[in-house]
């Protein structure tokens, strides 16, 4: 079973090659997620724990650009997952549909 750890770890490798300018941005927005996720779903938290409705309910804790912050990296990161096979889908495809 993959974590979500283990995928945003993975992810951060993938995007020091890709898009380095990114990462401290990303990395600040997304640690505290993946907080969030271990301690709502228990630590370490499955990457199935990733979905719509459980990324909703993360979002609507955050304001300004905090908020702003977190669905820039989020939607990068759910792409990244769907696109390398870490998901089948993107799961923000049931937040944005």
């Amino acid at each position: 079973m993959n974590t979500l750890e283990e995928a945003i770890d993975d992810y951060f490798h993938s995007i020091v090659r890709t898009h380095p300018w990114d990462k401290k941005r990303f990395e600040e927005a997304l640690e505290p997620m993946q907080a969030w996720f271990d301690d709502e779903f228990s630590e370490p938290a499955p990457l199935a724990a990733l979905t719509g409705a459980h990324i909703a309910r993360y979002m609507a804790m955050l304001e300004g650009d905090d908020q702003s912050e977190a669905e820039c990296a989020v939607t990068d990161l759910c792409t990244w997952l769907a696109t390398w096979g870490w998901l089948d889908a993107n799961p923000l495809e049931q937040v944005y549909a």
